[in-house]
């Protein structure tokens, strides 16, 4: 996560956090916000992503949702039912910011591409990333007949099957996984690791630890279950729409921890910690 997505995520945090108190904020590393009160108070503010486990990002669980994004916006663009399958690159993560973008690259190919199909008939697309103005018209023609396409950068594949008996377009998930809930595991997960680095942060009155679901797309969680207690922790589940690309609003944020100094050993910080 760079400084420009920090400053972004931090802005609305601050306009939807109902507990934010004012300030002004300074932004570097270690904690990521310094966030300085009119009293003199000084509150470190560190961010960070719940995204899955590092085994589940290469797997087609975080892939499910996308696709049927995919179709939403493609279904009346289509003459027919479909189904459709979209492997996403492992390499290069799906920003949030970039995801609507992504989506309306592809549905434009995908009217482009696939308007044309017979019954039951499917046409499987790679993504080459090379520079394809480079290319002269043979080995394009090549190219484009074994299957090659210049897809997004954060797509691997697309596919796509013609199918007139079914009553709505659809993604072949049957023998896949589910997006996954937020749950203890993942929470303490997070705060094990973070903990840990709070030993080297500046001494600040207060951290906090501001954890943001949404931001990459493996960071989508299906629902926030959490049913342990915590000590000296404040979560605040906030929701809204949509997270846009020009950051008009909030949506993904679900969980903001809090953790005061207070009572608590200075030479042995914690975020936070189970009853």
């Amino acid at each position: 996560m760079n400084t420009f997505e920090e400053k972004s995520i931090f802005k609305l945090f601050q306009k939807a956090f109902k507990n934010m108190p004012l300030g002004t904020a300074e932004f570097g590393d270690a904690p990521d916000v310094t966030y300085r009160l009119p009293s003199g108070k000084i509150i470190g503010i560190e961010i960070t992503e719940a995204v899955y486990d590092e085994k589940s990002i290469g797997s087609r669980e975080g892939q499910i949702k996308f696709n049927y994004d995919v179709i939403e916006k493609l279904k009346d663009e289509l003459p027919f039912k479909f189904v459709i399958d979209i492997t996403l690159n492992t390499k290069i993560k799906l920003k949030q910011n970039n995801r609507k973008l992504v989506i309306e690259n592809l549905k434009k190919f995908c009217v482009k591409e696939f308007a044309s199909l017979n019954s039951y008939e499917t046409i499987h697309f790679e993504n080459l990333e090379l520079d394809w103005s480079d290319l002269n018209n043979e080995i394009k023609k090549q190219l484009l007949a074994q299957g090659y396409r210049k897809l997004p950068i954060e797509i691997s594949t697309i596919a796509i099957t013609r199918n007139d008996n079914i009553t709505n377009s659809t993604h072949m998930e049957s023998t896949f996984g589910v997006i996954p809930d937020f749950t203890d595991e993942n929470l303490d997960k997070i705060l094990a690791k973070k903990n840990n680095s709070l030993k080297k942060y500046k001494l600040c009155d207060e951290q906090w630890l501001l954890i943001i679901e949404g931001w990459d797309f493996y960071s989508y969680y299906q629902e926030i279950n959490i049913t342990k207690k915590l000590q000296l922790v404040l979560i605040e589940f906030l929701c809204t729409e949509d997270l846009a690309p020009k950051y008009q609003c909030l949506s993904n944020f679900r969980i903001a921890s809090r953790n005061s100094f207070s009572n608590i050993n200075p030479k042995s910080p914690t975020f936070a910690k189970w009853n």
